[in-house]
């Protein structure tokens, strides 16, 4: 519950989460960071809990010298919309989350959000996004925040208009409103990016702030360049920036020139590189984006011969294998110990992280795992385990026997259970009566035509058929069955 942004000082945090239930885990954390020029320690426990499409987070919070919170949070879907809920109660409770102020403290917040697409026709959908929030304050303070996002796209050109509404009332202030917005127009020419932007105020007055027009251009896959046109219609002041931004080694070179009317100019010269600790391999290494804000994710990836979801000895880790975050492939494969680190991700938000099955050159492999949902901190790295299983193929034909011939039989469904008798995958026979199943994790199983399709249909069948799938011998092919009509009575 406790979130931080880096402030270079030194930051301990400790977690411990447990699966208790399906759907179901119980999570607790301890916190030391540095807050308004001390040391604040916290303590944390949490419920995690899935239920239809909606996830829950109850979470309580405790400052070691005084002051809790509670807060509750859903987020799911409901048909097309994603919802968002949001609400905190607080007791003395400060934190750099919560508020940046010991003076004023919160003693309540909620927060609601909700993103739908609508189709408009011809090919155009809307894309809105509204939300609210309001806080209430010690001091008898009521925040209130209002937001409204409506963006479309069609083929290169986007369109995005974002309302923002503040309104503040009671305590010691005087009461506020101001409603600010802003304006975009993207085009995309390939290299040459092209975004127009005005800024207006909607509230308490009617007017234009301010206006840019930003041009980037792709010179080079590592050399890029940007010209940047403003004009602020209450200063009545006009300016340009021009830069330019190299990409060499770990190293990141950027130049930029800018002058206004008004008689200002400016030049700089940028050098950017990061460090940062491999934590596989506690060496020192350098990052070309800058680090520190960033997300990351040290992933490794291994074949889990013995599928306990474990890295044991006798495992084999996996060079060459790439990773998609949030439907992105990343660049950054495994190294030969099977580990890489990926930067310069997003932070403060959930990305779906997951081994890219086409890196895989061993088409019977596959991830034991769905897509894990990671959520990312600035300075933190994320530490995740990838198992693949090795898989394999069962397939046969069914046969209806007749009086004088015998021929495939189409549409009936077979089932293959594993030694608990659960119902691991279901396939059904083609036209000509042959049927596959793909990627079954290597084991032993039992192939079954479905009870009651047989029972409807009337047809005996044969008893159920073993097979073992072994890493020397992963397909079995010609597991037949072959059925006859049932001999009414």
């Amino acid at each position: 519950m406790v979130e931080s942004s880096p402030q270079g000082d030194t930051r301990f945090v400790l977690k411990y989460e447990r699966g208790i239930a399906d759907g179901w885990s119980l999570g607790g954390a301890a916190f030391s960071l540095p807050f308004e020029d001390e040391r604040r320690n916290y303590a944390s426990l949490y419920l995690n809990a899935s239920f239809l499409s909606f996830a829950t987070q109850l979470d309580v919070a405790a400052d070691i010298d005084g002051g809790g919170a509670g807060e509750m949070s859903v987020q799911g879907y409901f048909g097309p919309l994603n919802l968002f809920a949001r609400h905190g109660q607080f007791l003395d409770f400060v934190s750099e989350r919560v508020n940046q102020s010991v003076t004023d403290a919160l003693k309540n917040a909620s927060e609601v959000r909700a993103d739908v697409v609508i189709p408009a026709g011809a090919g155009f959908y809307l894309l809105v996004t509204v939300e609210a929030s309001h806080g209430h304050r010690e001091s008898g303070l009521h925040e209130l925040n209002l937001g409204n996002r409506i963006s479309t796209a069609y083929e290169r050109l986007s369109v995005t208009n974002t309302l923002q509404f503040d309104g503040r009332y009671g305590g010691d202030e005087q009461d506020s409103e101001i409603a600010t917005g802003t304006f975009l127009l993207n085009y995309d020419l390939g290299l040459v990016g092209i975004r127009g932007e005005m800024n207006y105020d909607a509230h308490p007055e009617r007017s234009v702030s301010n206006l840019l027009l930003t041009t980037d251009w792709d010179i080079e896959e590592d050399i890029s360049a940007r010209f940047v046109a403003s004009h602020d219609l209450r200063e009545e002041i006009t300016g340009v920036t021009t830069g330019l931004n190299m990409r060499m080694g770990d190293f990141d070179i950027g130049a930029t020139l800018g002058a206004s009317d008004d008689g200002a100019y400016f030049a700089g010269l940028s050098l950017a590189i990061s460090f940062g600790r491999d934590p596989w391999s506690g060496s020192l290494r350098t990052v070309r984006s800058r680090a520190a804000g960033q997300g990351t994710v040290a992933a490794r990836v291994y074949v889990d011969e013995n599928r306990n979801s474990q890295f044991d000895d006798g495992d084999q880790l996996l060079p060459n294998v790439g990773f998609v975050a949030n439907r992105s492939k990343s660049k950054d494969l495994t190294d030969d110990n099977g580990t890489v680190v990926i930067d310069s991700l997003p932070v403060y938000r959930d990305i779906a992280f997951s081994v890219s099955r086409g890196s895989l050159e061993d088409p019977y492999m596959v991830p034991a795992l769905d897509d894990l949902r990671i959520a990312t901190r600035p300075g933190a790295v994320a530490m995740v385990d990838f198992p693949l299983v090795r898989t394999g193929e069962v397939d046969g034909t069914v046969y209806l026997a007749k009086e004088d011939a015998i021929e495939g039989l189409g549409g009936i469904q077979l089932e293959l259970l594993n030694d608990r008798n659960e119902v691991m995958q279901t396939t059904r026979s083609e036209f000509d009566g042959f049927y596959l199943f793909e990627l079954v994790p290597l084991g032993k199983y039992r192939v079954r035509l479905s009870p009651p399709q047989l029972n409807l249909l009337s047809l005996t069948a044969p008893a159920d058929k073993e097979v073992v799938l072994i890493n020397d011998e992963p397909v079995i092919s010609g597991i037949d069955f072959t059925v006859s009509k049932s001999v009414e009575r």
